[in-house]
């Protein structure tokens, strides 16, 4: 799926997701993972240029 690493904070709410230089994820692939998790995505947030 493109994903180096992800790091998640049950107190912050929050996943951060290190996607692959490679092959990154798309952010539609990302929502689907997510929604089939069992979890509500409520944004994503790239750093400028990414």
């Amino acid at each position: 799926m493109g994903v180096r690493n992800v790091s998640i904070s049950l107190g912050r709410g929050q996943a951060d997701v290190l996607l692959s230089e490679e092959s990154p994820a798309s952010e539609a692939s990302l929502r689907r993972a997510v929604d089939a998790s069992g979890f509500t995505l409520r944004s994503i947030e790239m750093p400028e240029g990414g």
